[in-house]
């Protein structure tokens, strides 16, 4: 939705920014499986 409304501005399109929880959960996932264990 961002990225059409910046074409329609004559703007370039915004690339997606990656998420730092995303990789911190996914650098830890091995421990935090340890600590939360799923049946």
């Amino acid at each position: 939705a961002e990225n059409a409304a910046r074409r329609k501005r004559g703007q370039s399109a915004r690339m997606p920014q990656e998420n730092y929880y995303g990789w911190l959960v996914n650098d830890k996932l091995d421990e935090l499986r340890e600590l939360f264990p799923v049946d």
